[in-house]
Formats: structure tokens, sequence, C-alpha cells
């Protein structure tokens, strides 16, 4: 179908494109497109890809690649490394904004939190596995540390136990504002969310729970500054550090006007 929805379309508009632009996610739609795009010669393709890519996403390893597109957009310089390290030859990235981030651009970002402010910001994932672990670690921080003061972003398909959302020290929230980060000192992730992703741009404390009978999926693994624990003992050993909070600004990246995709 797309074989040859590519092939009449190509032949009726082609020589009027100069440019193509497309969202990159190896779908088999792409190798037609790609085979018509380039048999006619008028166009130029590039590829977007819109999230940081994860260490572990094959669809973006040079081996499985359907076609070749001119350039390969990304929006950060830890996406760029992932391409390189697949096989990407430098001259065939481009490094644009992040246009799926952009409410961030103009975001108030304060480095200094008021103790009394302070609070953790807790994700919820839609494995019941991983719920039950944070729920788990949470709930012994809680013993220990009953001043401390909890935010409880539930996965949208999955709740936490009623239980565990009913404790006095937390407060569950259906959306997360960005507002909300400016009195958020650390994040507790699962291991496998990309919600993660924004918080470390802001320079929050990132602290993953990970099973240690499990795999390591995180999208942040090896990226400096993020922690990985089991239980609550590991929580506080990398809680009572004190960070300074930064912008991860070659994480993602935000140009003036938008310059790089004209």
């Amino acid at each position: 179908y797309y074989f040859f929805l590519f092939e009449k379309f190509f032949s009726i508009c082609g020589k009027n494109i100069k440019k193509n632009i497309y969202i990159y996610e190896n779908q088999g739609w792409e190798k037609s497109y790609l085979y018509f795009s380039n048999k006619k010669g008028f166009t130029k393709n590039y590829s977007i890809v819109s999230t940081p890519i994860r260490f572990w996403d094959l669809r973006y390893s040079e081996k499985v690649k359907l076609k070749n597109p001119n350039f390969n957009c990304v929006n950060g310089k830890i996406s760029e490394k992932i391409l390189l390290e697949c096989g990407f030859k430098k001259k065939d990235i481009k490094l644009v904004d992040a246009v799926r981030y952009e409410n961030l651009k103009d975001f108030k970002f304060i480095k200094t939190i008021k103790k009394k402010n302070e609070q953790i910001l807790v994700l919820g994932d839609h494995l019941k596995s991983s719920n039950i672990l944070i729920e788990k670690i949470i709930s012994n921080i809680v013993k220990k540390k009953p001043n401390l003061k909890f935010i409880v972003k539930p996965h949208p398909i999955l709740n936490f136990s009623k239980q565990f959302m009913s404790q006095k020290n937390i407060k569950v929230i259906d959306d997360l504002n960005l507002d909300f980060f400016n009195d958020i000192s650390t994040v507790i992730s699962p291991n496998m969310t990309s919600a993660s992703l924004i918080p470390y741009y802001l320079g929050k404390k990132i602290i993953v729970c990970l099973d240690d009978n499990k795999v390591n999926f995180s999208p942040l693994k090896n990226l400096p500054g993020v922690n990985f624990i089991s239980s609550d003992n590991d929580f506080f050993k990398i809680f009572n550090k004190k960070e300074n909070i930064q912008l991860k600004k070659n994480f993602i990246f935000f140009f003036n006007k938008y310059k790089v995709w004209k």
C-alpha cells in the first residue's frame, strides 16, 4: 500500500518539493518513502528524532536502518553521541531545537529551594512490580524521616495502592505542571520511564529505583548525576549529599528563534 502510495505522490508532487521532513521511528513506510524520494532525486530528506535517544533503542542502529535520509536531526549532544556510537557519520547529523520541549525554553529557573518548601517528586510506572518497589522504599523513608514531603504522580494507566497514597506526607497529583519543579529538589523514578528526562534537564537530583533482579533500561543510564537505588538506605546516602541545581544545557538544545530549522 505505502509503496504505491508514495510512488504516486512523488510522480505528481516530487518536482515541487525541496525538503522532506519526517519523524524517524524506523517504521515500514519509511522504506517506501525514502526509496521514491531518493530515486527521483528532487529533494533532501531530514529525519527527526523528537525525543532524546535511549541507549538500548535498536531502531536507531545503523545495522537495522531501512534507508538513509540525507540528514538525521536530533535535539541534544547525548542523542548525537548515541547515533555516532551506532555507526552514523557526524556529517549526516544535525543538532536542532527541541521543539517538543519548547515549554521549557521560557521556564523561570530557580537555583535555590527554601528548605520549608522542599519536596520530592515520585513518578509512577505502568508495571505493578516497579510501583511495589517504589512504595516499599518510600514507606521506609517516611518512617525514618517523617518530615519529608512527597508529590506523587501515578502513571496514567496504573495507580499506586490506596494505602500508599493515603499517607499524610504524600500529595497525589494528576497533572505535572512545570511550576511544581521550583519546589522539587529530588525526583524518584521507576526504571524504564522517560518522564525523568525533563527533571534531569532542569538539574534535579535524579534517583532511579532499580530492582536488583532486573535489567537497567533507564533512558538516563550512564548519564552524569543520575543515581540508582534498590533500598531506602541507598536513598539516604544520595539524598543527604548537597548538589548545586544547574540546567543540563547539552542534554536538549534551544537555539535563537529556531534558526537551525530554517
